[in-house]
């Protein structure tokens, strides 16, 4: 990983790049934390999706290489995570997120987990040596999704209902077994 980091930090650079200057109030209704039960501390969590745009498309390669797209999901509640192995929170909240998919049926819930311009080597030694999940990868090596969903931070989640609109974002680790969570995710698999 050493030795393709700057490449990497270089690619991210030039992805981002485009939106350095648009503005993103409204996007999520604050800065995603809440009060947390001990006093004076706060909690990032899943905040309401407020933007008025459609669900971008995502069509990718999974790790197989095999095409996947977003609208294959629908009447399912679907988890986007946007990620990367070189991004510490991403790497620290995988494990809980693969717990997550494991408490809902595949039927009604899934985690689509969307790699940012890293080779599948990389990502499936990641996977091999780092972190073992089994919800789906789906590679974005040139950053079409990333400049379509407007992500500018990793990592960055959606959370999707049945429907396919986006109802709640994070931009930032968090931990997905929150009851706070679990409830979101139960509630749009009962609309």
């Amino acid at each position: 990983y050493a030795k393709r980091l700057p490449w990497i930090i270089g690619q991210s650079i030039r992805l981002l790049k485009p939106f350095a200057h648009e503005r993103r109030v409204g996007v999520i209704k604050t800065v995603s934390q809440t009060k947390s039960k001990q006093a004076g501390s706060t909690e990032r969590t899943l905040q309401a999706f407020t933007a008025k745009l459609a669900t971008p498309a995502l069509s990718l390669l999974d790790l197989k290489r095999q095409a996947r797209d977003l609208n294959q999901l629908k009447g399912k509640v679907v988890l986007i995570n946007f990620w990367a192995s070189w991004c510490p929170p991403c790497v620290h909240e995988m494990p809980a997120m693969q717990t997550l998919s494991q408490q809902f049926k595949p039927a009604k819930f899934q985690i689509v987990a969307v790699n940012m311009a890293e080779t599948y080597d990389t990502v499936n030694l990641f996977l091999k040596k780092k972190v073992n999940v089994s919800y789906p990868i789906w590679m974005d090596q040139h950053g079409v999704a990333l400049k379509a969903w407007k992500v500018f931070a990793f990592p960055t989640s959606y959370l999707i209902d049945k429907k396919g609109k986006i109802r709640y974002a994070v931009f930032g680790a968090i931990d997905w077994l929150s009851p706070h969570v679990k409830q979101l995710v139960t509630q749009l698999i009962n609309e």
